[in-house]
């Protein structure tokens, strides 16, 4: 139980978001001066990165749901059990 308090905890979390953007940002940047898509195409690189930023928010979403789950349903054994 505690493992799964600790991975839901906020504050791990934002820190983890933003060193996500921060990547997705550091590796998009150089592949969009590379290929001129700041020039050439700016809205393919703006949804690139949009869409790298979004898939950095949603999958910790997706997981934060899927462990608030696990936790209600041990909870819920544990009354039942004890």
């Amino acid at each position: 139980m505690a493992e799964i308090e600790a991975r839901i905890d906020p504050t791990l979390r934002r820190r983890g978001r933003i060193i996500a953007d921060l990547v997705t940002i550091g590796v998009i940047a150089p592949l969009a001066i590379t290929f001129d898509f700041h020039v050439t195409r700016p809205f393919v690189l703006l949804a690139l990165v949009g869409g790298a930023l979004a898939l950095n928010h949603l999958v910790p979403l997706i997981t934060e749901r899927r462990l608030r789950r696990e936790r209600s349903r041990l909870l819920g054994e544990g009354d039942v059990g004890g």
